[in-house]
């Protein structure tokens, strides 16, 4: 026979034990609707709505994370918020529920506490999109020295153009090396420059090999730089950026969502 406990009322009414949520559980429910179903009170959540609620969430939360981790451009935790606010919303009905019955203070305190676990999360989600990583330009990005970025470049293979640019940015003389590095064809760092920007550059070097320019940043400082850096950024804006917006929101977001 299971143990009884009595609540106050205006009688002292015999309550089992087994139908109240453990105090430890609803310090700290976890957000799950697996270990809700296993752990809530009996008479709490009758309906099974508060459950389907979390479920929304977890399934919602596993798309958005699967989304951003394989750079699907466009993820964005819009759906978590609705869901979040959605097992609020349950949360604080549940707990307001005559149904519930006397002596639940531990299920009206789980629900209390899901109710700012809720909350938590959706702002982190708006801190997350918020963030200067995910409003900020290709140049801004690169200037700014943000590692995630550098980090992404580095992860898609295109760590060329952020080397680029990077470089670009600290707006060094106007050298051979750079033409080397960056510009001539075959090159090892070769950035993806169209015929109308290249050839000029190739041309110079042509004129300093063959002794008609002399090999100084004022000659090489005619070369159509400024183009190479415009269409460098433009090629990462179109290719990169999208992808790595996805990508970091998921990655700011994955250990601060319950």
């Amino acid at each position: 026979m299971s143990a009884r406990a009595y609540t106050r009322s205006a009688l002292l009414v015999p309550v089992d034990t087994g139908d109240l949520m453990k105090p430890a559980d609803a310090k700290a429910p976890k957000f799950d609707s697996k270990w809700w179903k296993l752990n809530k009170a009996k008479a709490a959540d009758a309906d099974g709505a508060f459950e389907k609620a979390l479920k929304k969430y977890e399934d919602e939360k596993k798309a958005f994370l699967e989304r951003a981790q394989t750079q699907k451009v466009g993820a964005n935790p819009d759906a978590v918020v609705k869901a979040l606010s959605d097992v609020k919303a349950v949360a604080t009905k549940k707990k307001g529920d005559p149904k519930l019955g006397i002596g639940q203070k531990e299920t009206k305190e789980g629900l209390g506490n899901y109710e700012k676990m809720a909350d938590k999360a959706a702002q982190e989600c708006k801190r997350a999109a918020g963030s200067p990583l995910m409003g900020m330009n290709v140049v801004a990005l690169v200037k700014s020295g943000a590692p995630q970025f550098e980090n992404y470049c580095k992860m898609r293979h295109v760590s060329e153009n952020y080397n680029f640019l990077s470089l670009m940015a600290k707006n060094p003389k106007k050298e051979a090396k750079w033409y080397e590095g960056f510009i001539k064809e075959g090159s090892k760092f070769q950035v993806n420059l169209p015929g109308s920007i290249r050839v000029p550059f190739d041309k110079i070097a042509a004129e300093i090999k063959a002794g008609t320019s002399p090999d100084t940043p004022a000659t090489w400082g005619a070369a159509p730089w400024d183009a190479a850096i415009k269409e460098v950024a433009s090629m990462v804006t179109k290719d990169v950026l999208p992808t790595f917006r996805a990508y970091t929101i998921g990655q700011l977001l994955k250990e601060k969502l319950p």
